[in-house]
């Protein structure tokens, strides 16, 4: 067997124990109730790349990173670093060469404006849950975004903030993340890319999406959702790293006219495990059943599967609960 096929052998191997239970489900929890008096800051440092997918392109001096180009992996390049290394460098490498230039973003400071929205978030929040500092129990909040390939050229950002929280020992409380999806998508470069006009385009995505994020993170730590176990949703959509739509069964935590909130029922070596937040245009949702999988694929369309000359699906990847 070949290291290649070594790897997506070990990649799914690792999708279907996951999805089938062998895992944990931290990142489907709510935040402790018992917790009134909870400071708040950003972690400075990047993403641990343990806890992101194999492939992956970090954008020079930024906090972005780019996915959903990556190729031999398939469905398993979901995963951390688990064990599975083929590929990594060759579609880090792919994704650098596809991205162009770059250099444009290199001046949007993620981290500060981050601080910025978070601290003007924290004056306004009526539910006063958390308060600005670094003492006590405290809840780290680490911001990134991901520039997700949702085909071959068009390209959905997403803003990520992996949140842990701590208590006065530094031991582990709880932790989650929050990913907040872009309404839309463009190609990286190009005229009318997310790149142009020296990535204004990107820029104010970035802001917007990460605004949302900080919303419902604030409403989710402040006992403000719809949590309900029993209730569970189907979400059809793109998700933050992966370039194949597919399908989630999770349980909703926000329902806005504009927006939509869930976790879905995955473990926690998911990179996109956590609550997922979308634009309601953006997905399809329609209620669950106790039989419907908890994640499925959606096969490709009859044209794109002759097009790239792969054998067609006759069913989408299906993982019982």
């Amino acid at each position: 067997m070949g290291l290649r096929q070594f790897a997506v052998r070990a990649a799914l191997g690792l999708t279907i124990a996951a999805l089938a239970g062998c895992a944990s489900f931290r990142h489907t929890e709510p935040f402790p109730a018992e917790q009134k008096q909870v400071t708040v800051s950003l972690d400075k440092e990047p993403p641990s790349k343990w806890d992101l997918p194999l492939g992956i392109y970090a954008v020079p001096n930024t906090r972005l990173y780019i996915s959903g180009h990556q190729a031999g992996l398939g469905v398993g390049m979901a995963f951390g670093l688990l064990g599975v290394i083929a590929a990594d460098s060759i579609n880090s490498a792919r994704a650098q060469s596809r991205a162009g230039d770059t250099s444009a973003v290199t001046t949007y400071d993620m981290l500060a404006e981050a601080d910025a929205l978070l601290q003007a978030k924290l004056k306004a929040d009526e539910n006063k849950a958390l308060t600005a500092g670094s003492g006590g129990t405290h809840l780290s909040v680490q911001p990134f975004g991901v520039l997700t390939y949702v085909n071959d050229t068009d390209v959905r950002p997403y803003v990520v903030l992996k949140t842990k929280l701590l208590d006065t020992g530094g031991k582990p409380l709880w932790e989650t993340q929050y990913i907040a999806a872009s309404a839309e998508v463009k190609p990286l470069s190009g005229d009318t890319g997310w790149l142009s006009q020296q990535a204004q385009p990107l820029r104010d995505m970035l802001q917007s999406t990460m605004d949302r994020s900080m919303t419902v993170m604030l409403r989710d730590v402040a006992g403000k959702n719809m949590r309900n176990p029993a209730k569970a949703v189907l979400v059809t959509g793109d998700y933050a790293y992966l370039q194949r739509k597919v399908i989630v069964k999770g349980n909703v935590v926000l329902d806005e006219p504009d927006y939509f909130a869930f976790t879905p029922k995955l473990g926690d070596a998911m990179v996109f495990s956590g609550v997922n937040i979308f634009d309601r245009k953006s997905v399809d949702i329609r209620e669950a059943k106790d039989t419907d999988a908890v994640f499925a694929v959606v096969p490709l369309p009859k044209e794109e599967v002759k097009r790239i000359q792969g054998p067609a699906p006759t069913a989408p990847f299906k993982m019982q609960q």
